[in-house]
């Protein structure tokens, strides 16, 4: 399993987790995203990636991005998140499609539970996934903060 990462942003925070996503086992490639044409091109010079998007609407549209990091300010983290799960998620229905992901329905549903971490913004959503899994999936789940886990 090899999967292509998406990163949202590149201003303070996220020089550090491409760093890291870049040198993940399980990570094939990272996609820089960014507004601001010019921290872009700085950031994927300086990072060595050559693929780029220039908006989340145009991340989010390639089908062959497995996920999205972001590291934008946080009060755009819920808008922002809803969009990248706009075409994978209908919370009416109780559905969610992650083509791509590496567990088959009937392994999902053998989960005994699930373990979300995160710091910061980050455990926030942690708990909000937390919410889903448990509604959605039916799995209890956890949100622990990284720094205690």
């Amino acid at each position: 399993m090899s999967l292509r990462v998406g990163v949202v942003g590149c201003g303070a925070f996220s020089p550090g987790f491409i760093i890291l996503f870049k040198a993940h086992p399980l990570v094939e490639s990272v996609v820089l995203c960014a507004l601001d044409a010019d921290k872009l091109a700085a950031a994927a010079e300086r990072h060595g990636i050559a693929d780029t998007r220039s908006s989340l609407e145009e991340l989010c549209a390639d089908a062959s991005v497995d996920a999205v990091a972001l590291f934008t300010q946080n009060w755009l983290h819920g808008p922002q998140a809803a969009a990248a799960l706009r075409d994978r998620a209908d919370f009416a229905n109780g559905r969610v499609e992650l083509p791509g992901f590496p567990l088959p329905p009937s392994a999902i549903g053998a989960l005994e539970r699930v373990v979300l971490i995160g710091c910061g913004t980050s455990l926030h959503a942690a708990q909000v996934g937390r919410h889903y899994i448990e509604r959605l999936a039916g799995i209890p789940a956890e949100a622990e903060s990284a720094s205690e886990f």
